[in-house]
């Protein structure tokens, strides 16, 4: 998943005026230690630690057949979810 760059850059603007982390983490509802990382990244990697880098996505927990099949339920029945987890 790729990320916005903006609120990061934004943070390093509010940093930069003097506005405290935990100001920014509450305006960007975020945990204080995510706002700081950013601002430590900044210091460290400068520009490019402003954009996410890519990262392996979660293995599937269906193989390729149970996601066929549950493609296919919920195209039939895409009001009734349930049906779709009871197939």
């Amino acid at each position: 998943m790729k990320h916005d760059a903006s609120p990061r850059a934004h943070v390093l603007l509010l940093r930069g005026q003097g506005i405290t982390i935990n100001a920014i983490a509450q305006m960007y509802q975020v945990d204080r230690d995510t706002g700081s990382t950013w601002i430590t990244q900044w210091e460290q990697q400068g520009k490019p630690s402003v954009h996410d880098h890519p990262r392996s996505d979660r293995p599937p927990k269906l193989i390729p057949d149970e996601q066929t099949l549950s493609l296919t339920s919920m195209q039939e029945a895409p009001r009734s979810l349930q049906q779709v987890v009871d197939r």
